[in-house]
């Protein structure tokens, strides 16, 4: 069963780390592993167009038509989705949009998406204690 770090933010809390820290841990944490996925999809790319080629212009279709609605649906997906980035990382990346243009939405969502969970899990072991 996979547990996300944040549900350990009692216990960081109980080793005394402050809850600003643990967010900042947590949020760059998760931007490396969503600079991971972002980079198997970019490395897959020519993989997909050659053996997946409709699904490839699929993705570059969207990206060409849609440009400018990545930067807010990266920063809502990774605030308030529960469910990996990878999801719509590796898409983008296949599509060709640049790691530097996602970096920041993805630094806003990623943070958003720590303090609420760090905050609720907080909230319920205090309820529980």
């Amino acid at each position: 069963v996979p547990l996300p770090a944040t549900t350990f933010s009692p216990l960081f809390i109980g080793a005394g780390l402050s809850i600003p820290i643990i967010i900042f841990v947590l949020a760059i944490g998760t931007l490396i592993a969503d600079s991971i996925g972002f980079a198997l999809g970019h490395v897959s790319r020519e993989l997909i167009q050659t053996k997946y080629p409709k699904l490839f212009n699929f993705f570059t279709t969207l990206q060409q038509d849609h440009s400018r609605f990545i930067i807010p649906v990266v920063i809502l997906y990774a605030s308030f989705v529960p469910f990996p980035n990878e999801a719509i990382l590796i898409p983008l990346a296949l599509a060709g949009v640049r790691f530097r243009s996602l970096l920041i939405p993805l630094m806003i969502g990623n943070t958003i998406h720590q303090v609420l969970l760090v905050y609720g899990v907080n909230g319920i072991s205090a309820f529980f204690a």
